[in-house]
């Protein structure tokens, strides 16, 4: 279906103004809804901070109320043992309960956990806290505020803040503990913040469990720990966190109170807090659509007046296009607008329309009187084509022919000189051949020369060798005989180092007899004992002396026992030298002549590969004259072949040319008579249009 102009205006427009207005509306809904949350978000955390001080704040003042009652004489005095001291205990701690309206009961308890006074006197000697952890704590010095419980004599939920109470000496002699139900620290501490409409605050311990809540229900029976929110909380200990809660989704800021490690959090509803939100976002959707319907009348009257002009505009020019072709019939205009601007220059186009259509009439008729001419002519000169386009067929096939011939001609010099230079190729490599063999075989000569100089060389030192050789056995024999005859001599050295051993042992064994005898001569025998003292020192001196030359004399005959044996060992082995030296010297003279025989025979065939080289020398200089002269006449017949070529190519660009003459005056033939048709039609067309 064809849209009409006031809906090609009125739809894009329209559809623009919806988009720009939604876009403006989503961004200030969502500015609006990041402002309120980071508004929220920031007082939220502020709040909670507040709090979480304030709860600290207040457990602080519980702990000194506990403090400054454990140092009243009254409570002390319950420990000294003098008289009745338990009644004024009991009296003070029920005028702390009812001063400070705070604790729900107070009691003096011993080192043992037991009841020693109490605010309630029915407690007193039964009530058995020992099993508690803060009185474990205050037993040890410490002030404590204990976890939420339930009461032992109430069974309420509380808390307990204890102090230790010491003595005149400064001992822990015990503990007072005042207990405090949750619901008065909710109504004091938690209950006192109010988040929007529906928000609350609460409290919850290291182990998760509520110990304040607005629902006294959910106090010690509600674990955050089972849901991801409250691990998240203890696991951050502050900030602030959005999760799903009962099918909708809360806002919760969080802090820990420092002195408990309690997490104290605030939470509000989503819904609840983008209210205002919300608000604004219906607001703007019902102003953007009734702006959208105000903009959607004025447009359409605008648009409608305007195209009611236009419409008027088409329906003349309607009237001139499928009428009788008037083109002296003019637009009406009734003011100064861009319609009246468009009727205006339309009557200026017809104007220059009907100028136009009266120039073709006049040139029409003269275009057919100039086609016939051409028609005429056009016929002559294709039959002038048609005769050159003959000739040039003829002279084609003629270079043609030629250009083949010269070709083969080509391929048969090339197929020449490949040949020449392949044997030119064999004749270099030959030549090499015979050079590199030349050189190889003198430095074989030299080489052969070299080994027999080295031959002649060391038949001298052999001899030299086998000299030496015999010299040396025959003084390794003396030596051997020497050595023999030194062992011989030690053996004698060895039966007299024996003998002065039993000289000295007889000497020793004369010297204590003597000893003996003068021990019994008396007085008589002392000087005779002295001597024969030395004596026997002087054997025990001989003996140890023989027994050390014994012990050198056999270790030098084991020495000459070796040393004997590596002679004969080195004997056997200059023998051996000995008559290797001689089979050397025996292989170096067959050697040696080898060697000049080879070298006689290698200087018969070097002189033989000079006589080659020379031949192949005056070989390769007639090679390379004809590898010249094939190479000029190859590029003279190259010279030929291109020449052919580009003749063939002359001649086959101008048949192609007389071709496309031939076709261009076939096709301007036809051309002519197409335009004779196209004139004869254009006149009649432009004959019914009237320009007077």
């Amino acid at each position: 279906m064809k849209m009409k102009l006031r809906g090609k205006i009125l739809v894009p427009v329209l559809a623009l103004v919806a988009l720009g207005l939604g876009a403006v509306s989503l961004v200030a809904y969502f500015n609006a809804a990041e402002a309120l949350r980071v508004s929220y978000r920031t007082s939220q955390e502020e709040l909670v901070r507040v709090l979480a001080e304030q709860a600290d704040g207040w457990l602080a003042e519980r702990l000194a109320d506990a403090s400054v009652a454990a140092m009243n004489p009254s409570i002390r005095a319950v420990f000294d043992g003098s008289g009745n001291t338990v009644e004024p205990a009991n009296n003070v701690l029920a005028a702390i309960r009812d001063q400070y309206g705070v604790f729900t009961t107070l009691g003096v308890l011993d080192a043992r956990g037991i009841a020693r006074a109490h605010s309630d006197v029915s407690q007193i000697g039964t009530l058995d806290l020992s099993g508690r952890d803060y009185f474990r704590q205050a037993m040890g010095g410490e002030r404590v505020i204990s976890d939420v419980f339930s009461s032992a004599i109430s069974g309420n939920p509380v808390l307990v803040a204890a102090a230790p109470i010491h003595s005149a000496q400064g001992q822990i002699v015990g503990v007072l503990y005042g207990a405090v139900e949750v619901n008065v620290f909710t109504a004091q501490v938690v209950s006192t913040v109010q988040v929007g409409e529906t928000g609350y605050a609460y409290i919850f311990d290291e182990r998760g469990t509520i110990i304040s809540h607005r629902d006294q229900s959910l106090i010690l029976e509600l674990n955050v720990l089972d849901f991801e929110f409250g691990r998240t909380m203890l696991e951050r200990k502050r900030g602030y966190i959005e999760y799903e809660w009962e099918g909708a989704m809360v806002d919760a800021a969080f802090q820990e109170v420092p002195r408990t490690g309690w997490i104290v959090a605030t939470r509000v509803a989503e819904a609840e807090l983008y209210q205002p939100v919300y608000q604004i976002r219906n607001r703007t959707i019902l102003v953007s659509v009734a702006t959208l319907a105000a903009m959607s009348l004025v447009l359409f009257l605008l648009i409608s007046a305007v195209v009611r002009r236009v419409e008027s505009t088409v329906a003349s020019l309607r009237d001139l296009s499928e009428g009788e072709g008037d083109l002296t019939r003019r637009l009406t205009t009734t003011g100064n607008d861009e319609v009246d601007d468009l009727a205006r220059y339309v009557n200026l186009t017809l104007e220059n329309l009907a100028s136009l259509v009266g120039s073709i009439k006049r040139e029409a008729a003269a275009l057919q009187e100039s086609g016939t001419d051409l028609s005429s002519n056009m016929t002559e000169t294709a039959s002038a084509v048609d005769e050159i386009t003959a000739n040039i067929a003829s002279i084609k096939d003629r270079i043609v022919s030629q250009a083949a011939g010269v070709t083969q001609a080509q391929a048969a010099m090339q197929e020449i000189a490949r040949g020449v230079q392949t044997l030119d190729n064999s004749i270099e490599e030959q030549a090499a051949g015979v050079t590199q063999s030349s050189s190889s075989i003198e430095e074989m000569v030299a080489t052969i020369q070299s080994v027999t100089s080295s031959l002649n060389r060391n038949a001298s030192s052999m001899s030299a060798l086998q000299e030496a050789s015999e010299t040396g056995r025959t003084a390794m024999e003396e030596v051997t005989t020497l050595a023999q005859r030194i062992a011989a001599e030690s053996d004698g050295l060895v039966e007299a180092g024996d003998m002065i051993r039993a000289i000295a042992s007889q000497t020793n064994l004369l010297a204590m007899n003597a000893a003996i005898e003068a021990a019994h001569a008396g007085e008589f025998g002392k000087g005779f004992a002295v001597v024969a003292d030395e004596i026997r020192k002087l054997a025990e001196e001989a003996g140890t002396q023989g027994n050390t030359i014994i012990t050198s004399l056999s270790s030098v005959k084991e020495s000459i026992d070796q040393v004997n044996v590596s002679l004969a060992a080195t004997l056997d082995r200059f023998e051996t030298m000995y008559t290797l030296s001689r089979t050397v010297a025996d292989q170096e003279a067959i050697i040696r002549n080898a060697m000049e025989e080879q070298s006689i025979g290698s200087q018969q065939v070097l002189e033989a590969l000079s006589e080659i080289q020379e031949i192949s020398v005056r070989v390769h200089d007639a090679s390379q004259q004809m590898t010249g002269g094939s190479t000029e006449v190859l590029h003279e017949m190259e010279r030929l072949a291109q020449i052919s070529e580009e003749i063939s190519q002359s001649m086959n660009e101008m048949a192609s040319g007389a071709v496309q003459i031939n076709q261009s005056v076939t096709h301007v033939a036809e051309l002519v008579q197409g335009n004779s048709a196209s004139v004869s039609v254009l006149s009649d067309e432009v004959a019914r249009f009237r320009t007077e």
